[in-house]
């Protein structure tokens, strides 16, 4: 892992990624058709405080506000992206526009040594007022002992997929 990626920042919540996804973001190159994997943008996956979905969900949901020509969410305890439509990754569509370099997002991969590296990173905690801070891990289990609440929140993307599946 390089400088530039130590340094890294999910843009939805600024801070490092907690449990990183990858978006695999591509470009057409001229008139050929040929596609070159652009940047290395990173995007949490799993929620943060005040977001009911993480933040690579929070990404595709807002994608999928504007436009619904695909719906998919990412399913962290799986490590995959889910289709609305029930087609699978490997088909490698556009899923959304890439907010840092304009490519096609065509998916979304886990790269272990740098998930594990942002992972080991020591955060504060999020919630207002708590000054723990920890690892992911021990982030965690602040969470689910101090404020299990939150852990306890619906997640809205089902109500989303509800709402879209009504107006297709």
């Amino acid at each position: 892992m390089d400088q530039c990626e130590e340094e890294i920042k999910c843009f939805i919540c600024r801070s490092p990624p907690r449990y990183a996804v990858l978006l695999e973001c591509f470009r057409s190159k001229t008139h050929g058709g040929n596609r070159n994997q652009l940047c290395r943008t990173y995007l949490c996956g799993t929620r943060a405080k005040g977001v009911g979905l993480s933040c690579i969900n929070s990404y595709l949901a807002d994608y999928v506000r504007k436009k619904y020509d695909c719906l998919a969410k990412w399913v962290e305890r799986e490590g995959r992206l889910e289709f609305l439509d029930g087609s699978n990754e490997d088909d490698k569509r556009k899923i959304a526009d890439c907010e840092i370099c304009r490519g096609d997002v065509r998916g979304v991969m886990v790269v272990m040594p740098h998930r594990d590296y942002y992972n080991s990173l020591v955060t504060e905690c999020d919630f207002d007022g708590c000054n723990f801070e920890g690892n992911q891990e021990a982030m965690i289990d602040h969470l689910e002992q101090v404020h299990h609440t939150f852990l306890e929140m619906e997640d809205p993307w089902e109500d989303l997929f509800e709402h879209v599946t009504k107006e297709m």
